[in-house]
């Protein structure tokens, strides 16, 4: 049996995400933050699947603190992570604070992810080929970051905050695949489709009722922007793949600031600096 862990798994893509490697005969357990709805989706998914493996543990990605611990439960209930699935994400219309003081897009999106995967990397090697997978945006490509205001707090825009927080997701796989080389672990991203999900619900003004207006005749369903991390996860031939960018399930290249090794570096010693009293 292979193992997956999935953050954000209780709603939308994700939520797709375990229902189809469920589906495939893999254990899947979710990192959820709220425990009543991760244990219903469990429940739901166990029974439309037939797989029993389904579970959860119960982690706040806004603190750093508690995903180190919630890293430190997984690492102890599963030796061997065949895919490390880095799903949850969000978007914040107006700026949000973490508990540890960091803009919450750049906290949850980027920092929770970059710790948790540091945490549970020797779990991932473990197994025979591990994956690491992470849910980037084609929004990477309106990132603008500032080196001296990565929490912006002199000026704050939601698109530039989740764009940055996308990038800044490529950067940590190619940083991964890099250090991986060799290893038979691999580390991808990927652009999931413009996806009918509640990421934006917390939109509101103009952009909250063009997205409310479009996403129904617009938007691709959960289980269709699912399809390229369960191909990332589960698909055979892709075992040498490593620091590569996918839309529907194709390699495609990256542009822009994805490029800037520079930039890239500056980020991971940033990342890092605020990281080191947990690693």
């Amino acid at each position: 049996m292979k193992y997956s862990v999935i953050t954000g798994g209780t709603e939308g893509i994700g939520k797709a995400t375990v229902s189809g490697l469920a589906e495939r005969g893999w254990s899947v357990t979710m990192i959820a933050r709220n425990p009543e709805k991760a244990e219903a989706t469990a429940k739901e998914i166990r029974a439309k699947t037939g797989n029993q493996n389904v579970d959860f543990i119960a982690g706040d990605l806004s603190s750093l603190e508690n995903v180190a611990n919630t890293a430190k439960t997984v690492r102890k209930k599963i030796p061997k992570i065949d895919a490390l699935i880095n799903n949850a994400g969000l978007m914040s219309p107006e700026r949000q604070v973490s508990k540890d003081g960091y803009e919450m897009n750049f906290a949850v999106n980027h920092l929770a992810h970059v710790l948790l995967t540091e945490l549970l990397l020797e779990n991932v090697k473990a197994a025979d080929q591990g994956r690491i997978v992470a849910v980037s945006s084609k929004l990477y490509r309106n990132a603008k970051p500032d080196l001296s205001d990565l929490s912006l707090e002199k000026k704050y825009s939601w698109i530039q905050a989740y764009a940055d927080s996308k990038l800044y997701n490529i950067f940590y796989v190619q940083e991964l695949a890099d250090r991986l080389q060799g290893s038979g672990t691999t580390a991808n991203s990927l652009h999931p489709g413009v996806v009918n999900t509640s990421l934006a619900r917390d939109l509101k003004g103009p952009i909250g009722f063009v997205f409310s207006g479009i996403k129904n005749l617009f938007f691709i369903s959960p289980e269709k922007g699912a399809r390229t991390s369960i191909y990332l996860a589960d698909a055979p031939g892709l075992e040498k793949i490593s620091g590569q960018y996918f839309e529907d399930r194709v390699q495609v290249p990256l542009a822009g600031l994805a490029l800037n090794g520079e930039l890239r570096k500056r980020i991971g010693e940033e990342t890092r600096k605020i990281l080191s009293k947990f690693l």
